[in-house]
């Protein structure tokens, strides 16, 4: 999967409605899942960020709109279901420092429609409000990692996930980017163990609560090679830092 918000069409109404700022759907890049809003009547917005010396570089961003409830983009459910071993997904979002996402939201959704906790990842705030990746394992265990870092910067913030089994590494949060010639590095890595059971997808949902902004999500299927990584980063690093 991979969602832009860059690419949200502001010209076709079954995507976005122009009068009032709502993202209607969200089309996966790789044209394979479309991210629609649940229930309709709650429609997240596109912010627009301008930055750099001179405001030379716009990025955007959705978010929560100014309607009283959280509102979820949720992609369409495949049959017959798909299951995975491992997957790494890379995120930027843009958290508030000031008045910023509340404790215990969930962000992002591997298996919305799974109510029993099995066989699923789920990114959210804790309840004492640091960022939190959680495995589920098919009889409902949980395995959690949790980032202590501040992450409430007002800035675009690349974040990895790896959602792996225990014997290719487990699971972790990493954030903080740093570039090193062509090649990059996280200054915050937190890492648990998990499970070795496979993950089922999807169907996958973003939801967008006060505080942040979701600007790009990528998920890949299996462990991304160094080499593959520094080209990804690199594109999410100069689209999104100044």
């Amino acid at each position: 999967l991979h969602y832009d918000a860059s690419l949200i069409n502001k010209s076709n109404p079954s995507e976005f409605d122009n009068i009032n700022n709502r993202v209607l759907r969200w089309v996966d890049a790789g044209n394979l899942k479309l991210a629609s809003t649940s229930p309709p009547s709650n429609k997240p917005m596109i912010e627009s960020f301008v930055y750099g010396d001179e405001g030379q570089k716009e990025t955007y961003g959705v978010s929560r709109s100014t309607m009283s409830t959280d509102q979820t983009l949720t992609s369409s459910k495949p049959n017959p279901q798909i299951s995975k071993s491992n997957l790494t997904v890379y995120l930027v979002m843009n958290f508030a420092s000031v008045s910023g996402t509340a404790e215990n939201k969930t962000i992002l959704h591997s298996r919305s429609d799974n109510s029993d906790n099995q066989n699923k990842f789920i990114l959210r705030t804790s309840t004492t409000g640091q960022l939190e990746l959680v495995r589920y394992s098919d009889d409902g265990s949980e395995f959690i990692v949790t980032d202590q870092s501040n992450y409430r910067t007002d800035k675009w913030d690349i974040i990895k996930l790896e959602i792996y089994t225990t014997s290719s590494g487990g699971i972790s949060i990493r954030r903080g980017i740093q570039k090193n010639s062509d090649t990059f590095s996280f200054n915050s890595n937190q890492t648990s163990t998990s499970t070795n059971n496979n993950l089922t997808l999807t169907p996958f949902s973003l939801s967008f609560a006060h505080g942040y902004s979701i600007g790009e999500v990528m998920i890949y299927d299996g462990i991304t090679a160094k080499s593959d990584e520094d080209l990804i980063l690199e594109y999410l690093y100069d689209k999104y830092y100044p």
